[in-house]
């Protein structure tokens, strides 16, 4: 279901069921996996810190995945252009004014998968009853 849309180009959808996967697989290649897709995900909706949070995972979980290390990288880089483009006459943005902006954006992150994973959980109690 991601797949396909990702491939239609609907990036937020394929995003939200990458990470709902996440979250019920167990299996160890099939969490990477979507960790990985949902990364690249948030790198066309230019969500880097989502991209990098989802790479930084995949990395932990296995450090050999090499796909996980290049999309932090690029999430990384994506963050890194945003410093330079949030700045100001060329002075950047104080740390503490770009990390409360990140922390938003990760909080924001954060409450999108538990949301999703909550519904998840409540589909598949309505299924069993």
């Amino acid at each position: 279901e991601g797949k396909g849309a990702f491939d239609a180009g609907r990036f937020r959808e394929a995003d939200q069921r990458y990470a709902l996967a996440a979250a019920r697989h167990v299996a160890l290649q099939d969490v990477l996996l979507a960790l990985t897709n949902a990364a690249a995900c948030c790198l066309e909706l230019k969500d880097f810190t989502g991209a990098l949070e989802y790479s930084t995972t995949a990395v932990a979980l296995d450090p050999a995945n090499a796909k996980a290390w290049v999309r932090r990288s690029r999430a990384l880089e994506g963050l890194r252009d945003r410093l330079v483009d949030t700045s100001l006459d060329g002075v950047p943005l104080q740390p503490v004014v770009l990390e409360a902006k990140l922390l938003r954006e990760r909080l924001a992150t954060r409450s999108k998968v538990a949301k999703l994973s909550e519904e998840s959980t409540d589909e598949q109690r309505r299924k069993r009853d």
